[in-house]
């Protein structure tokens, strides 16, 4: 979570929760907190005091707490994100934000006041607020008339970025054309999931925002793009001006360009699919642009995969438009849990992870524009891994497994369904007959295997010899799959 915006006591009232969220039993003592957050018993119940006052207003009661220690109720129907945007949207930095986006003319005094804030403090505020704001190109100066100070698309990325991850049904107020524009996006694509819908949603609030106070996207080439499987920008415009969603650009040339930048982002939440791409009624175009043509060909040659047509069209497709808002725009995007996607892919230590960490640093040596790229724009970095994952996983042959039981054949048939609903992979299940002398991949069961299978991979499902669960199980088939398609 992006904690920037909050005040000290909201930080460490997340680092509280997240202490207690990872604990085996839901439950830690204020002796450990003490140590692990630096913080006093006093401090510490103090800010629990501000977590119930939270938990009450709202009507939740997840915490049991005693003079020694904090738990975790095992029905407790409280919600970590919910916590979040509530602290966030009651943060003094996000208040300053959020009034100089409502009131683009506001005067200083007349903010510090209305927040209760000395002269001096908010000063502070303003000064972390403006180095926060450098990396969007971007800075408050009320000197000018217009303090917000920036190019148009960066102000609207800076504030798309400020709000997600927000609840956006209690942080977006209705709008004119709010209802419209859930309708359309709807009918363009019935699958669409919750997120991508806020996006838009999201999206077009801040431009709504934006234009109402007289800003507009000043160049439309920067968003030029191959038309959307979903829907052509031609047809987009026509739709968006029939609806009246344009209706307060000034003239024809202004609602082009905010169709263009409204079509693009449009484009970008709607990423297409490996399983789309298969379908060739699903028209999809890329670029030729020529680092993305070196891109894929030595992804090609360095994995020595031969890709599909169909994995062809998902790579150029979705490069294409990555590539294109790292262009466009500068700074941080923020994408929902991703520090914890980095972590996970950044301490993977297989085959797969490997070599897509080791292709990354040597594109960045060979072609230029890409490096150029993820200096500007750093996440391209991980949605580059991602896109190369799905490929990657899509070209893992099956592995196969000796599942055994000495139990019963119905026991071994549960652990089948285990295998089949944890595995990451294609896999191939076989008795000992069965592989009529061939060695399998790994082995599952729960007595010791034959000597004839020393060198195999063994995982226990014997409580007798081990402890393990669903994810253990998983990880074991992952670690199996990565060994058995190395990449070169």
């Amino acid at each position: 979570m992006e904690t920037f915006l909050l005040d000290k006591e909201s930080k460490y009232i997340l680092k509280i929760i997240g202490e207690l969220s990872m604990s085996p039993t839901k439950s830690i003592s204020f002796k450990k907190l003490e140590n692990r957050i630096g913080l006093t018993k006093k401090t510490i119940i103090t800010y629990i005091g501000t977590l119930e006052g939270y938990c009450k207003e709202n009507n939740i009661n997840p915490f049991i707490i005693d003079n020694q220690k904090i738990r975790l109720s095992a029905k407790s129907n409280f919600n970590v994100l919910d916590l979040y945007s509530y602290m966030t949207q009651h943060a003094i930095k996000y208040q300053i934000m959020t009034r100089v986006l409502l009131e683009p003319q506001v005067s200083s005094v007349k903010l510090y006041l209305d927040l209760a804030l000395s002269k001096s403090n908010f000063s502070v505020h303003l000064k972390q607020l403006n180095n926060f704001l450098k990396s969007y190109r971007c800075q408050i100066n009320f000197l000018h008339k217009t303090p917000l100070q920036g190019k148009e698309r960066q102000i609207r990325f800076l504030y798309y970025n400020l709000f997600w991850g927000l609840h956006p049904d209690t942080m977006i107020p209705d709008f004119p054309g709010l209802e419209t524009i859930t309708d359309l996006t709807l009918e363009l694509i019935p699958h669409i999931s919750y997120p991508t819908l806020s996006k838009i949603k999201l999206l077009f609030y801040v431009t709504y925002i934006r234009r109402k106070h007289g800003y507009f996207i000043d160049s439309e080439e920067n968003y030029s793009l191959p038309d959307s499987p979903y829907i052509s920008f031609d047809d987009f415009f026509t739709k968006l001006d029939c609806l009246n969603l344009l209706m307060d650009c000034p003239d024809l040339e202004t609602k082009r360009r905010e169709c263009r930048y409204l079509y693009f982002l449009f484009s970008r939440f709607n990423l297409v699919t490996l399983e789309e791409c298969q379908n060739d009624a699903f028209e999809i175009n890329g670029t030729d642009a020529p680092e993305i043509a070196c891109f894929i060909a030595k992804f090609q040659t360095k994995s020595n995969l031969t890709f599909q047509t169909h994995e062809l069209k998902y790579l150029h497709y979705n490069l294409t438009i990555l590539n294109r808002e790292a262009t466009v725009f500068k700074g941080k995007s923020k994408v929902f849990d991703l520090k914890n996607m980095v972590l996970t892919f950044n301490e993977t230590k297989g085959n797969t992870a490997t070599f897509i960490k080791e292709f990354l640093m040597d594109i960045r040596e060979k072609c230029p524009q890409i490096n150029t790229l993820m200096e500007r724009f750093p996440t391209l970095y991980y949605y580059y891994a991602m896109i190369m994952t799905a490929i990657v996983e899509k070209h893992h042959q099956p592995i196969k497994l000796l599942v055994q039981s000495s139990i019963s054949t119905l026991h071994r048939e549960f652990l089948i369904q285990k295998i089949i609903k944890g595995a990451p992979f294609p896999v191939q299940i076989y008795t000992a007959s069965q592989l009529k002398g061939e060695k399998p991949d790994g082995i599952i069961s729960n007595w010791l295997p034959d000597k004839k299978y020393q060198d195999i991979p063994f995982f226990s499902t014997s409580l007798f010899y081990s402890d393990w669960s669903r994810d253990d199980l998983t990880q074991f088939i992952y670690d199996l799959s990565d060994q058995k398609n190395q990449l070169r």
